[in-house]
């Protein structure tokens, strides 16, 4: 099974877990908790902190562009397979489904 990317890059606390933004609380937890599903699914789905690894966010390919009329509230910023498809919030498990083309026995997201 071919495993699709997901990665999420979020400007905040100094490891995955830590929140500077609590109105994405609530958001966090919800993908936290799908997460392991995502996984059994082959959608390997990882946060990195952009402020501590700019380096892996330069390797999104269009990423100036993308970042050069923008403020920082332009992050999250998700990318699948090398392609940026949201920012300025936290993607749902429906949309990273929908993005990956996989839509079979995932928990439904309430």
């Amino acid at each position: 099974m071919e495993t699709s990317k997901v990665l999420i890059f979020e400007l905040g606390g100094c490891c995955s877990t830590s929140l500077m933004n609590p109105s994405h609380y609530s958001d966090l937890n919800q993908l936290e908790s799908f997460s392991q599903d995502l996984y059994q699914f082959g959608i390997s789905l990882q946060r990195i902190n952009a402020a501590l690894k700019p380096d892996l966010l330069n390797k999104v390919p269009g990423i100036d562009n993308f970042l050069l009329d923008k403020t920082m509230d332009v992050f999250p910023i998700t990318v699948v397979n090398n392609l940026i498809v949201k920012s300025g919030g936290y993607p749902n498990q429906a949309e990273i489904l929908e993005w990956t083309a996989t839509n079979k026995g995932a928990k439904e997201n309430s």
